[in-house]
């Protein structure tokens, strides 16, 4: 990330972000409840994960427990299950 200062300062109001309505609102989600605010950053969480970029202990126990949700759960096990292959939708694949 030393070379991405762009990156480094998203992840960091990612980190700000979550970690103050996490603690206004005294979780497990960023609101308290689950609302439409965690299934919003449902793809950056995954993001995060997938990459494994740095966030603070309080927002990966956050991300753990998004990644708990049924919703998620069945959304992840669904994309991992997926073998349909269309080109306009992958066109890195066809690359050399």
């Amino acid at each position: 990330m030393r070379d991405k200062p762009a990156v480094k300062a998203d992840l960091n109001r990612i980190n700000e972000l979550w970690g103050s309505l996490l603690q206004e609102h005294g979780g497990p989600m960023l609101f308290g409840p689950f609302t439409v605010a965690d299934a919003y950053f449902a793809p950056v969480v995954m993001r995060l994960k997938t990459y494994a970029l740095p966030v603070s202990a309080e927002v990966q126990a956050y991300m753990d427990r998004v990644c708990q949700l049924s919703g998620i759960k069945a959304w992840m096990n669904d994309a991992l299950a997926e073998k349909d292959f269309l080109d306009f939708e992958e066109p890195f694949r066809l690359a050399p």
